[in-house]
């Protein structure tokens, strides 16, 4: 805030005349000086005319001659005293004007400073920004270059200026700023520490989060000393430590610092306050990420409370708080709740916000997510298919939203078993995302990577290997060699290389990447599971279902503790416990642990989830393996219609209990004659 301004200090005396008259004017003048000398402090000078005759010559010690000559000046004197007065008067006079004039100037720039910060607010931060550039240099002139209300305009420039999205200027501008600051008022006075804080933020928005990081760590003692553990601006610097925290990819460090930040948030503002709540949001945000989804389902579902009862179930941040939980549901293994909130609060988006608003938009494209999640592919695929128009009148055709649904639509018709035209999709979205966003922006190479997918899915793994092998070098390089999106890439890697007939490679592969896995996100994240679990299936693959088994048996109860014994991770490992124990040789094992285990799919997903669908064929298999071909022959009978009307007749999981059902067909037609044989020979 700018202040008012102080009085100004008096002008300097002006200079005396440069050319005096006469020598008599001469000793006038220095006469009427000693005069004034011994006149009483504060005689006026209409009293000095009156009072010469009784002056003493002994009191000047002058001649006297001079003082004769003076008695003879009195009226040169005079004339002299009125020019000295007239001379004092002009000199109060310009002081006068020159304090009001300045006083006037400064007060013109704190106006302009507030029209401007009005401007700004009302969404013109590059006019709010310029006008600030054409103060400061006036500020500086009229105020002084380290007055309070200069240094006020400097601050409001940067700001402006990154929000007119120049972050690199600000930064300068700022830096500048707190070397005066520490001048000025000192490093450690509350405004200093302010600017410093915005230093650090500017740091943070360069997207150098390491070394904004480490600024926040060091201003904590400072604030906590000066200001207070619980003072508004400590609290917030304790909120940008636990986020730079979390953005160094130390998830659980964030979580921690939140844990320990939300008491005394709740202390010091109220625990239903804006304030609080959203250090109570942060909390449950980094739980997430740190791999406790659970729990964060559990934050987030009394968040949600709160909100609605604060804000009102209307309100933007209830309804943002409403989507995290739908995910979080998903997440922890119940992707047809989630799908079901998302349905549910759609309605109040759109009464809220207006159908076509962004947020509104992003709820439709998370319902059709989950519909795809909870078993329905086809579902999300035909949802994606109708929102794309939306999007594209929306927000337009190249719009990175716009581009990101056309990428879901492809995913998910991949996901519905038409792989190839999945391909076609992604490779016509590539070139568009390669011109928008760039060849190296994070949602191009996942579009790079989900077309390796789909090249595979759609049978050409060796093409899928090349494709992923191209890309791996290019992930490493541009978001780092363990992010989770690079490593991502070296687990399909490793599952194209098996797929196009080196699963040894692959083995080797994967047994490389596992530390590295283990390191960057813990060994229980779920995403080091499912690496456990694929180097598990592919030692299995590789001919060794013995020592698979052990390494998927081992396995489990990590998975029940970590997860729970119904989330759908471990659902699949179970399942895939049950294939190996029948490929390791124990084929009437796997058909009674598949037996057991299909009531629970059913429970989780439905009885026509893709999913338990997928455990029902595979229990037809190993029925047969077993020993009971004509009872697997009912099997693949009665599910054969059901993976047509849900998946498509065309789908690769239809087309393969299609031809066991042939298979096994043959199979029961052929022992049956053999039969008949047997008994016409008896």
């Amino acid at each position: 805030m700018l202040r008012d301004v102080p009085p100004l200090p008096d002008p300097q005396p002006l200079p005396a005349d440069p050319s005096p008259g006469s020598l008599r004017t001469r000793r006038t003048v220095a006469a009427t000086a000693a005069l004034v000398s011994i006149l009483p402090a504060g005689a006026g000078l209409a009293g000095l005319v009156a009072d010469l005759s009784a002056v003493a010559p002994e009191a000047l010690n002058l001649p006297d001659k001079s003082v004769s000559a003076i008695g003879m000046s009195v009226s040169a004197i005079g004339m002299v005293i009125g020019l000295i007065g007239l001379a004092i008067s002009s000199t109060a006079l310009l002081r006068i004007r020159t304090q009001a004039r300045r006083s006037e100037q400064a007060s013109t720039l704190i106006a302009r400073a507030e029209r401007a910060s009005s401007t700004g607010q009302a969404g013109d931060a590059a006019a709010a920004r310029d006008e600030f550039a054409a103060l400061a240099p006036l500020a500086e002139q009229i105020m002084g270059p380290e007055h309070p209300n200069t240094l006020a305009i400097r601050h409001d420039l940067a700001r402006w200026t990154e929000a007119a999205g120049d972050p690199v200027a600000a930064r300068a501008q700022v830096g500048a700023l707190v070397r005066v600051m520490r001048r000025v008022v000192g490093a450690e006075h509350p405004e200093t520490l302010t600017v410093r804080h915005y230093l650090a933020s500017l740091t943070e928005t360069l997207g150098k989060v390491v070394a904004a990081r480490h600024q926040y760590a060091a201003l904590l003692p400072t604030f906590e000393r000066v200001l207070g553990p619980e003072h508004p601006d400590t609290l917030a610097l304790r909120d940008s430590l636990a986020r730079t925290t979390g953005r160094s990819r130390d998830a659980a460090g964030a979580r921690d610092r939140y844990a320990a930040l939300l008491p005394v948030a709740e202390r010091a503002f109220g625990a239903e306050h804006p304030d609080a709540l959203t250090v109570r949001f942060s909390l449950a945000y980094w739980t997430r990420q740190a791999g406790d989804t659970t729990a964060a389902r559990d934050q987030y579902t009394v968040l949600l409370s709160m909100s609605e009862r604060i804000f009102g179930p209307g309100d933007p941040g209830t309804l943002l708080v409403r989507a995290e939980l739908a995910y979080l549901t998903e997440q922890v293994g119940d992707a047809a709740a989630a799908r079901d909130q998302l349905a549910a609060a759609l309605p109040a988006h759109e009464r809220a916000l207006g159908a076509g608003h962004p947020d509104t938009l992003a709820l439709h494209d998370s319902l059709a997510r989950m519909t795809g999640k909870a078993g329905d592919a086809a579902g999300a695929r035909d949802r994606y298919a109708a929102l794309l128009p939306t999007f594209e009148r929306a927000l337009g055709a190249e719009h990175p939203d716009t581009l990101a649904v056309r990428g879901y639509l492809a995913y998910w018709t991949r996901e519905a078993g038409d792989a190839a035209a999945a391909c076609e999709q992604y490779s016509a979205l590539l070139p568009v995302r390669e011109r928008v966003l760039g060849s190296e922006h994070p949602d191009t190479l996942i579009n790079r990577a989900e077309l390796a997918y789909s090249t595979g899915q759609a049978g050409d793994a060796a093409a899928a290997r090349d494709q992923l092998t191209a890309l791996l070098p290019i992930r490493e390089r541009v978001i780092g060699p363990e992010h989770p999106y690079t490593l991502a890439t070296r687990g399909n890697l490793a599952h194209w290389t098996a797929e196009a007939g080196d699963p040894a490679a692959a083995l080797d592969q994967l047994t490389v990447l596992l530390p590295v896995q283990e390191r960057a996100q813990g060994s229980e994240h779920p995403n080091t599971l499912a690496l456990r679990h694929n180097l598990a299936y592919w030692t299995g693959k590789a001919g060794n279902a013995t020592a698979a088994l052990d390494q998927l048996t081992a396995l489990l109860p990590v998975y029940e503790r970590t997860l729970g014994t119904d989330h759908p991770d471990a659902l699949s490992l179970d399942e895939s416990i049950a294939q190996m124990t029948g490929r390791a040789g124990n084929a009437t094992g796997a058909r009674d642990r598949l037996t057991a285990l299909l009531p629970t799919f059913e429970r989780m997903h439905g009885s026509e989830h893709p999913d338990t669908l997928a455990v029902r064929h595979n229990l037809a298999h190993w029925t047969a393996e077993a020993g009971d071909p004509a009872a697997a022959l009912d099997q693949y009978t009665a599910l054969l219609p059901i993976r047509e009307r849900v998946l498509g007749p065309e789908h690769p999981d239809t087309l393969e209990t299609r031809t066991e059902l042939i298979r096994w067909s043959e199979t029961v037609r052929q022992d049956s004659g053999a039969r008949r044989d047997s008994l016409d020979s008896e």
